[in-house]
């Protein structure tokens, strides 16, 4: 689960280093949406990865982070996490497991996508 917080965080971190925020000249306002989990794992736990983005987020200084009720703000986030299942003949399986994060504006367009995967191998 460590894996997956940690890879939560370098994805976001990733997002805050592109222009969209290099480039602004005030701090963004930005509301963290709901994270998507359609993994075949129940058990991740999916407000800690949620609580570390937005911890991440507000840590950074680049941005000002908004409750989702907020109705004054720049960008929206949405997440999600997904994940392919292999198996290998001894019973261990591998999960790849992929994050996107989109950024769309108060008028819903689409301004930065940002994706990365993460392999782990979990046994029977």
């Amino acid at each position: 689960m460590n894996d997956i917080i940690a890879f939560s965080e370098n994805l976001t971190n990733k997002m805050l280093a592109s222009p969209v925020f290099k480039n602004a000249k005030n701090k963004p306002k930005i509301v963290v949406g709901k994270l998507r989990n359609t993994t075949h794992d129940e058990n991740i736990r999916i407000q800690d990865i949620h609580d570390r983005i937005q911890e991440t987020l507000f840590n950074s200084g680049v941005v000002r982070v908004l409750d989702g009720s907020a109705t004054n703000f720049n960008y929206i986030m949405q997440t999600e996490i997904t994940d392919t299942v292999q198996r290998a003949p001894d019973g261990q399986k591998m999960v790849d497991y992929s994050m996107k994060i989109k950024l769309f504006n108060v008028s819903g367009e689409l301004v930065g996508q940002w994706s990365d995967d993460l392999s782990l191998f979990k046994s029977r």
